[in-house]
């Protein structure tokens, strides 16, 4: 004789692992890396950026946010400056 699980069963065990990871996720604490440094760095960060990295030029006081990632051509980056 086969034993069927209930669908509340089913639902329940294939949710839990989901939810605890989400509560571990929410828990832990996050820190945001800026890099820094001079405008000529600057020229470097466009050519290496990943979407959604800062960069603050020293110099300038400005702070550069990738909006698209380096690969073929340099990455899209808008400046906000800081004065």
């Amino acid at each position: 004789m086969e034993t069927y699980a209930s669908a509340h069963q089913v639902l329940a065990s294939t949710l839990e692992p989901k939810v605890m990871a989400l509560n571990k996720l929410h828990k832990k604490d996050f820190t945001i890396a800026i890099k820094h440094g001079a405008d000529q760095n600057a020229v470097k960060f466009k050519k290496e950026a990943v979407k959604g990295e800062l960069f603050f030029d020293t110099t300038d006081k400005k702070l550069y946010i990738a909006l698209s990632d380096a690969g073929a051509s340099d990455a899209t980056v808008v400046s906000v400056t800081l004065a």
